[in-house]
């Protein structure tokens, strides 16, 4: 395989470190199974001698209580350590693999039998009250007994001797072994730091000659030699575009100083350039500071309000005192929250305002649910919709007409309703004012806020999402409704 890329490289190393680990790794995970499975076979046999002893004095004792007591707790015992004892002295048979000692197993396997027959022969004849019958059962088991405990002695002697040899062979394998592990550990650790040292040197080489010329040309050297990269891969393509790279600044700079100087020609011309926009900044600037500020407006309505209590002018007062307040609110930051309450005082401000210009031909209705009045939301989201209400729709009709306006939460939505028995909208009004962010519309501002209709949607999109729906039904000398729908766990901020 050509090793003609980093990432084959990297590849390439990795498997290769990987590999080696992994076969060490068995090898020691290997001998020390050999190790623990031969541990295990030399201890094997002697637990088992030992089980069969602890089985056949249980076994006996039992069955001395049964014969003594007759109780059947004891017999019960007595049935289940026998049938333990003779698959015990079965399976020693099976694995015993000492030659030394085989004849001596066999015989406690055939005692083991003999004396479950001579103890279930006692059991029955107790059971027949045979008592002379059952005493000479009773005496062939135990003379029994005595024999198997003999054998038993003499090949616990027998496990131990071939256990002190068979330790002595595990002690000097277990060496071997032990300073087998550490070697191969110590070249594997050996080789991986070779290998570390060559790939490092190898692949950081190159990256240190860019990084040099690099700097050179972050400093102003461009006359630097060119990066030479050996090794077929990423890397010596990064040095080719370098090395491209490096020539093709030196001859924009050269470029540069030729456009320098037919740019210092110019320089006088841009300089009266400059001084004729620095004469007309001064003259927008004189223009703007020429126009009303909102402050001053507001300072000016609060006189007059001053005056009309002064002058006891009451409907004058009450107006004015209306159009401060929906100046106040006009003015205020867009991107601040409001509560619905405060939409709504100043939509109430609004149209007892609009009543002194259309007197009884306007009629106002608000209905409002109690738990929407605390939730926060952008300022002057119905205002432009009353405005158009209002100005564009009963304001041209003679016999006026009526506004209402409805606010309420159902499921998982917030809904804003204006409703007019007004002229009514075209489907081109309609849509116009649903696509007032379109670059081809014609945006169209309200009264009092500067703020169309449409504007008020595509706010609302902004600041919520694009769940956000504006619905328009309107008929023509019939009236016009249009209602909002706000997703609820975004006012409430879940």
């Amino acid at each position: 395989m050509k090793l003609n890329s980093l990432r084959k490289k990297m590849m390439f190393y990795f498997i290769t470190m990987t590999l080696m680990i992994g076969l060490i790794s068995l090898y020691v995970s290997y001998n020390s199974k050999m190790l623990l499975d031969e541990i295990k076979d030399m201890f094997n046999t002697s637990i088992t001698l030992s089980e069969i002893e602890n089985k056949l004095e249980i076994t006996h004792s039992s069955l001395t209580q049964y014969i003594q007591t007759k109780s059947s707790d004891a017999l019960n015992t007595y049935i289940e350590n026998s049938e333990n004892l003779a698959s015990s002295t079965e399976a020693l048979l099976r694995y015993y693999g000492s030659e030394k000692g085989m004849l001596s197993v066999e015989n406690v396997h055939n005692l083991v039998l003999r004396y479950n027959q001579y103890s279930a022969d006692a059991v029955v004849a107790k059971r027949g009250r045979d008592a002379e019958g059952c005493r000479d059962m009773y005496q062939l088991a135990e003379d029994i007994l005595k024999n198997i405990r003999g054998l038993i002695q003499n090949l616990k002697l027998i496990q131990l001797e071939d256990n002190v040899v068979l330790y002595k062979s595990l002690d000097y394998n277990s060496q071997k072994v032990q300073i087998s592990n550490m070697v191969m550990i110590i070249d594997l650790i050996i080789l991986t730091i070779m290998l570390v040292l060559h790939v490092t040197y190898r692949m950081t080489t190159p990256i240190i000659k860019l990084a040099h010329s690099a700097n050179e040309i972050a400093s102003g050297h461009f006359e630097g030699e060119e990066v030479i990269v050996s090794d077929e891969d990423e890397i010596q393509m990064m040095a080719k575009a370098f090395n491209k790279m490096r020539i093709s600044i030196r001859n924009l700079i050269q470029e540069l100083k030729k456009t320098n100087e037919v740019e210092a020609q110019l320089f006088e011309k841009e300089l009266q350039t400059v001084k004729m926009q620095t004469l007309l900044n001064k003259a927008e600037l004189r223009s703007l500071q020429s126009q009303i500020n909102p402050h001053f407006l507001f300072n000016s309505l609060n006189a007059g309000v001053q005056l009309a209590m002064m002058e006891e002018a009451d409907l004058t007062l009450e107006f004015l005192e209306n159009m401060s307040a929906i100046f106040r609110y006009n003015i205020k930051p867009l991107d601040k929250t409001v509560t619905i309450e405060e939409e709504l005082n100043n939509i109430k401000a609004y149209s007892e305002m609009m009543k002194v210009r259309f007197g009884d031909k306007l009629k106002f209705d608000l209905k409002v649910s109690s738990e929407v009045l605390p939730v926060a939301i952008m300022p002057l989201i119905l205002q432009p919709l009353v405005e158009n209400a209002f100005i564009h729709g009963i304001g041209k009709k003679e016999d006026g007409g009526e506004v209402f306006v409805e606010v309420w939460h159902e499921k998982e939505w917030l809904y804003f309703l204006v409703r007019d028995n007004g002229i009514g909208m075209t489907d081109i009004q309609m849509q116009r004012i649903l696509n007032e962010n379109n670059e081809q519309a014609i945006p169209k501002k309200s009264h009092s806020s500067g703020i169309g209709a449409g504007n008020v949607l595509q706010r609302l999109k902004l600041a919520y999402g694009n769940e956000i729906c504006m619905d328009i039904k309107s008929t023509l000398e019939v009236g016009t409704e249009i209602t909002i729908t706000i997703p609820w766990n975004q006012v409430k901020g879940d």
